[in-house]
C-alpha cells in the first residue's frame, strides 16, 4: 500500500517533512508532521458535510464591520471596537487525522511511504531523544 514520497520542506521556520500521494488509490491528500507539536498531521480524501462560520458579504462582495454595540450572532459586546458579521455555511470539509504517538506516525510512514530511508526523517530520531 506505499503509495506516498516523502519529501523535506518548512513549517513555520522549521524543517520538517511531508507526505503527497503518487497513485489514485490513495486514501490520503496530504501528510505533514509539526516539529514543535510532533504531530503529524492527515488529510483525508474523504470528505463530509460540515457547518462553518465565514464572514458575511455584502452586496458588493465585502464584509462590512460594526463598531461598538453588541454582536447579535454571538451575543458577544464590542466597547469600540468591530466585529464582521458572519453567517453559517454548510461546506464540504476533509476528514483530518492526527496522530501525536512516535511510534504510530512510524508506522504510519513505513506502511504508505515509498521512501522510508529519506534523510528528513532523522528529526523524528532526534525527537525521539528528547
Amino acid at each position: 500500500m506505499q503509495n506516498m514520497m516523502i519529501y523535506s520542506t518548512d513549517w513555520y521556520g522549521s524543517r520538517t517533512f511531508r507526505m503527497l500521494p503518487i497513485t489514485q488509490d490513495c486514501p490520503f491528500n496530504e501528510a505533514l508532521y509539526d516539529t514543535t507539536t510532533k504531530v503529524l498531521a492527515i488529510i483525508s480524501k474523504e470528505h463530509k458535510e460540515k457547518p462553518q462560520m465565514l464572514p458575511k458579504l455584502n452586496y458588493t462582495g465585502m464584509t462590512t464591520a460594526v463598531y461598538g454595540g453588541t454582536n447579535p450572532e454571538h451575543g458577544s459586546i464590542s466597547v469600540g471596537g468591530s466585529y464582521s458579521p458572519e453567517e453559517r455555511v454548510i461546506m464540504d470539509t476533509y476528514f483530518e487525522y492526527f496522530i501525536d504517538d512516535l511510534k504510530d506516525i512510524k508506522a504510519f510512514i513505513n506502511l504508505f511511504a515509498i521512501n522510508t530511508s529519506h534523510p528528513i526523517l532523522n528529526i523524528l530520531i532526534e525527537d525521539d531523544e528528547e
